[in-house]
């Protein structure tokens, strides 16, 4: 067999849910374990005896999730230790996606369901739904697009690009015919509108009042950006360039009755890295919570441990609903329409407010 050549080799991109190696912080230090299982097993045995064959040894890099729930602290040093021991790339996940996709969708329905277990195979609805990112209509790819991913359990799909209330009446038309053909429920798959132009944040209002199945809208704020270039605003760390524009949309949102408005995602332009902009993403996301948004955009994996906690109503605002409201059925049943709580006068408007604040926390809790 002739030797590859140096010149001009091929890399071989591995990618699989499990590394060939679990990772695990104990007693302040890594371990790196063998994983357990016939994939990972199989592969290694023979990128090992491939290695010993030739000196010029397959070039390849493997990609995967290292085994647990990583804190970010261990990251930079296991990505580091990955790449030059194992020539690895992990990706860390997140603990609700382990629970819904691996432990969740992967072992509890597609295993089982694909070694003739089928009497142990389980399906939760949340194990797959999911919104898509699709391109934009007047790139001329969204059929495409519809044409692979509208399919039972498509949750929703996210649009860029959306300048106009003519523009989301016709994805929604596309959106009937692709439901009607494929047996789905009419007006079940809904709309994430990306606003990233002038013109649409200008007519936010009439755009998301333009179809019922729009459930969300996201901001496009990222620092050299669609609404950067046309409006010809100047980027800074406070934000304040952006202050009317998040203001507007959120308020559109809010008065055309969209659910979970997504503030616009924390980009400087370069590369995350967490040491230098962690305190940025942290001052931006909590702007956005403090003007009423309910989510936000994330730009890298980093960023969703920190927009999770600012983004979910916190413990102090949880237990002061809950009193909120047993104070005020209390008074209720006496014939009164108000009363107090911590000294605060409590009527309707705070009772809404408090039930809103229980139903935005149980809808993110995990089970």
């Amino acid at each position: 067999m002739a030797e590859r050549p140096a010149f001009g080799r091929k890399r071989m991109i591995i990618v699989s849910n499990r590394l060939p190696f679990t990772v695990r912080g104990e007693s302040g230090d890594l371990r790196f374990k063998p994983s357990v299982g016939g994939l990972s097993t199989g592969l290694s045995s023979y990128l090992e005896s491939d290695k010993n064959k030739s000196r010029n040894a397959l070039d390849y890099i493997w990609v995967g999730w290292p085994g647990n729930i990583i804190e970010p602290a261990w990251r930079n040093e296991i990505k580091l230790k990955s790449l030059s021991k194992f020539k690895a790339l992990p990706v860390f996940l997140s603990e609700e996606n382990i629970d819904n996709y691996y432990h969740g969708f992967c072992n509890k329905t597609i295993w089982p369901l694909f070694h003739y277990f089928q009497v142990y195979t389980t399906y939760n609805e949340k194990y797959w739904k999911h919104y898509v990112r699709v391109n934009s209509l007047g790139s001329g790819m969204l059929p495409d697009d519809l044409e692979a991913v509208a399919v039972d359990g498509l949750e929703g799909i996210r649009i860029p690009k959306v300048d106009s209330p003519e523009t989301v009446k016709k994805v929604d038309a596309l959106l009937d015919e692709f439901e009607q053909a494929n047996e789905l429920p009419p007006g079940g798959i809904k709309l994430c509108i990306g606003l990233e132009t002038a013109r649409s944040v200008y007519l936010a209002y009439e755009i998301l009042s333009a179809s019922s199945r729009i459930s969300s809208v996201a901001l496009g704020l990222g620092r050299g950006g669609d609404l950067e270039t046309d409006m010809g605003y100047l980027w800074s760390e406070e934000r304040a360039e952006v202050l009317y524009v998040r203001s507007k949309v959120l308020l559109a949102a809010r008065a055309a009755g969209i659910p979970i408005p997504m503030d616009g995602g924390y980009s400087t332009g370069r590369p995350y890295d967490r040491s230098r902009d962690e305190a940025g993403l942290i001052r931006d996301a909590q702007l956005g919570r403090s003007l009423g948004y309910r989510a936000k955009i994330c730009f890298h994996p980093d960023h969703v441990e920190h927009i999770n906690r600012i983004f979910a109503p916190t413990t102090k605002e949880i237990d002061y609903s809950r009193r909120v409201l047993e104070v005020f059925e209390a008074a209720v049943t006496w014939g009164s329409t108000s009363t107090i709580v911590d000294g605060k006068l409590i009527d309707d408007v705070q009772v809404a407010n408090a039930r809103r604040i229980l139903s935005w926390a149980k809808s993110i809790v995990r089970e």
